[in-house]
């Protein structure tokens, strides 16, 4: 149970507090530290490992953050609850592949593979969700 808790909290962490620093809660300041758990835990992971704690992260963030698309569920019933979830997981997959890139980048050794290409890799996910 240790070594769960070890492995998925600090994603759901991230997740969590990035999600809540959004103008629903208005817990802004929340934003500069969120990513820390996440980003520490993954930070010399192979890429496949990291990228499944990205996916579980963006899941939770997605979860929280899109929870007014739930309003469905009065006129769709439970179809409207697995929509939501269908959509919160293909957003997540977004976080997956930035996560995946960021650990192989750093694993191959390329310059700026660090705390700038995390940068870089996350304004192009961000691009590719809104013009996808």
């Amino acid at each position: 149970m240790k070594s769960f808790l070890k492995r998925y909290v600090p994603p759901v962490i991230s997740g969590a507090l990035l999600a809540v620093s959004f103008p629903t809660w208005n817990l802004w300041p929340l934003a500069w530290v969120a990513l820390v758990p996440l980003l520490v835990q993954t930070a010399s992971m192979p890429p496949r490992m990291a990228a499944l704690r990205f996916f579980l992260a963006g899941w939770v963030f997605n979860s929280i953050l899109l929870q007014w698309i739930m309003t469905t569920v009065y006129w769709g019933g439970g179809w409207g609850f697995l929509g939501y979830q269908i959509l919160c997981l293909i957003m997540a997959a977004y976080w997956a592949l930035l996560g995946f890139a960021w650990a192989w980048l750093r694993g191959v050794g390329r310059p700026g593979a660090g705390a700038f290409g995390l940068a870089v890799l996350w304004v192009a996910m961000e691009y590719a969700q809104a013009h996808l």
